[in-house]
């Protein structure tokens, strides 16, 4: 039985911890971060808006709890500040998202907190709890663990029932907590995670000074993400999207969504982002959204990710009348007999058709690559260099392959002992975590590294060329890579020898 309390709750985002920004929304909710000299919590950069955080508010506020909203991120505070908050405003109630690189930080500061405010519930969310309920529970002062999906609210209802109400825990679906030493789960589980919620609530939320996109032009927009659907049905096998987003679809009705875009542009943000797995993902519904933005003179750039077999000449013409600037698209690997096995239903083939279909648009593409797959070789790694040259994307997103716990990549990188450490803060994507079975991770590193500088020298010069052709902003921005090339860079030959000794 659940002792019965009349609830004071606070939705908390922590700050990022030492020497990280994090953002734990990226990487299917698991979380990815970057490396900064900061010394305690604290951001150092423009942090990303949880969606989390409006969901959670509107059920809050539809069910009159007092509740206030900590955005430690938001506010760049440290620890010290953190608990200063804390201990002024008393909840008994504390709902924290976590990361996975920043986990062990991110439970620090909740034991903290839980030495400041002992009574206090706090409760986890994030696709982490899904997946490593031990090493939470086990290891910290942490109460409950939700382990419902993105946005992570589908249970908030029936939770709040049973601590208002003291009833028992096993009642609340999709919950895990510690009894008499050892893990239970409710016995319920969520059967919707979107379908159903109540209209986001940003009436308590600052939107302003958040994560920023750029157009083709150079032209900066901090943006708000809007979840139009979620879940991913494709089960790409190193991909974390299903863990944390769903493997089947459900996607709020049109109307709905352009409600909310309609209600963000009267806020006067500066842009805002389709949170969709892929948002052409069902080409008719993604039309009729773009009629809706456009019949209502909806004037807000945005951008969204797709898959490429998802887009098309006809999709491509209604995003880009509708606003969307930036179109984000999976490339992963330009090595045939790797993309095969990496991502069902694509092939270069289709990669190079849709790259070459962008330039018909004024929408910036960007290929998101993805470098030391089970099966990557010094080969393979310079087919996918040389392809990314030839497919010419606006801008480039290079990271490593991660096995994110609960993945099937997870388990075929454990059974070939491909996993070097299981430092969760070094699961950051910008860091090699496993070897392939034909190089050694300091070698995927290496030749990673290289083929980024040399790609960034040859991109940039060949920019340079388009200076003064360009708006304005874009011209600064060559001009300051160009000044960047000359003093820090040496220019050689457009392709470094990369090493090649066996592991």
């Amino acid at each position: 039985m659940y002792l019965k309390k009349k609830l004071n709750v606070m939705l908390l985002n922590p700050p990022s911890p030492a020497h990280m920004d994090v953002c734990r929304d990226w990487a299917g909710g698991f979380g990815t971060s970057l490396p900064t000299n900061r010394k305690g919590y604290g951001q150092s950069g423009d942090p990303f808006f949880y969606p989390f955080l409006a969901y959670a508010s509107s059920i809050l506020h539809q069910r009159n709890c007092e509740f206030s909203i900590l955005d430690g991120q938001k506010s760049k505070l440290n620890q010290h500040g953190i608990l200063q908050i804390v201990e002024k405003k008393k909840p008994n109630l504390i709902i924290s998202q976590i990361g996975l690189p920043s986990l062990q930080g991110d439970l620090t500061l909740l034991n903290a907190i839980k030495d400041v405010l002992p009574n206090a519930t706090l409760v986890c969310v994030g696709t982490s709890c899904q997946v490593l309920q031990q090493e939470i529970l086990g290891k910290s002062k942490v109460d409950l663990l939700s382990t419902s999906k993105y946005p992570y609210v589908s249970n908030l209802n029936p939770l709040i029932d049973v601590i208002e109400q003291g009833n028992e825990l096993d009642s609340i679906p999709c919950l895990l907590f510690v009894k008499e030493g050892k893990i239970f789960a409710s016995t319920r589980v969520c059967t919707k995670n979107l379908l159903g919620l109540p209209f986001p609530r940003y009436e308590e939320l600052d939107l302003y000074g958040y994560e920023h996109f750029k157009d083709i032009d150079g032209n900066r927009y901090s943006y708000i993400p809007i979840v139009g659907a979620i879940g991913c049905a494709s089960m790409c096998y190193y991909c974390p999207y299903p863990l944390g987003f769903g493997n089947q679809w459900e996607g709020r009705s049109p109307e709905d969504i352009v409600n909310e875009i309609e209600y963000l542009s009267s806020r006067n943000i500066e842009g805002f982002m389709f949170r969709d797995q892929s948002f052409p993902i069902y080409e008719k519904r993604a039309i009729e959204i773009c009629n809706m933005i456009i019949d209502r003179k909806i004037d807000l750039p945005w951008f969204c990710e797709a898959r490429l077999d998802n887009i098309n000449r006809t999709i491509l013409e209604r995003m880009e009348k509708a606003g969307c600037k930036t179109v984000q698209l999976g490339v992963e690997t330009g090595d045939e007999g790797l993309i095969n096995v990496a991502k069902p239903k694509s092939n270069l083939d289709i990669t190079r058709r849709v790259f070459k279909l962008t330039k018909e648009f004024s929408i910036s593409s960007v290929g998101h690559i993805v470098f030391g797959w089970p099966n990557e070789t010094i080969d393979s790694m310079k087919k996918t260099a040389r392809f990314v040259e030839d497919l010419a994307p606006d801008r480039v997103h290079w990271s490593y392959l991660t096995p994110y716990p609960g993945t099937s990549l997870r388990k075929i990188a454990q059974e070939q002992n491909l996993i070097v450490t299981n430092d969760w803060s070094k699961y950051t994507s910008e860091t090699v975590v496993m070897r392939s079975n034909w190089l050694r991770a300091d070698q995927i590193s290496t030749a990673g590294k290289q083929i980024m500088r040399n790609y960034w020298k040859v991109e940039t010069l060949r920019q340079i060329s388009q200076l003064g052709k360009k708006p304005l902003p874009a011209s600064r921005e060559l001009a300051n890579k160009f000044t960047y090339l000359i003093k820090n860079v040496r220019i050689g030959s457009n392709e470094e020898k990369l090493d090649t000794d066996e592991p």
